[in-house]
């Protein structure tokens, strides 16, 4: 599979957790191979509502490798990046891709009311910090700030993005022919 070929159902899976609260890798290994089983297209694991804001770093990435494991290959394993500074997620995603994480879903900065131009320099600087392609994700009614279509001229002239879809989407044109983002628009 190439970097731009994200395409189909790419669904974020639940974090399994024990009883104690703890993260259940084994819960989260066997509903990856579910999920396979059910024919999806591709895992992305730490979704951005609970898990961006509940668990660690070190939990995510963890839970990653756990997915990866189970993956084996057959789908393409996607991190979550909502995190509530810009510098936590870019340094998330460096590490995503040091453990073979095979693309990003990437939400606008979490808890901070961004104005558009904030928001293009957040995306801009997740873009950098790795070359993972990455599908930019609107989630309006829990957030503060949005991704809106208007700001994808000026959104990371990097070739590292991903013409994918996720729930209702809208394909945005861009400055460069050989990029094509997404935003995944949750209603």
């Amino acid at each position: 599979m190439q970097k731009s070929d994200f395409h189909g159902v790419l669904p974020a899976i639940t974090t399994k957790m024990t009883a104690d609260q703890q993260v259940d890798l084994d819960g989260v290994k066997a509903d990856v191979v579910f999920q396979i089983e059910g024919g999806v297209d591709a895992i992305v694991v730490c979704g951005s509502l609970g898990e961006a804001s509940s668990l660690t770093v070190a939990e995510k990435l963890a839970i990653a490798k756990a997915a990866i494991e189970a993956a084996a290959g057959r789908v393409p394993v996607l991190l979550t990046i909502a995190e509530d500074s810009t510098s936590v997620g870019a340094a998330l995603a460096a590490e995503a891709e040091k453990i073979g994480v095979e693309g990003l879903m990437v939400l606008p900065a979490m808890r901070y009311l961004a104005d558009d131009r904030e928001v293009v320099v957040h995306y801009r600087a997740i873009a950098a910090a790795s070359n993972l392609p990455i599908i930019v994700y609107n989630n309006p009614r829990p957030m503060a700030s949005t991704s809106p279509p208007k700001c994808s001229r000026r959104w990371p002239t990097s070739p590292n993005s991903s013409p994918s879809r996720n729930r209702p989407a809208t394909r945005v044109a861009s400055t460069k022919p050989s990029m094509r983002w997404v935003i995944g628009i949750s209603c």
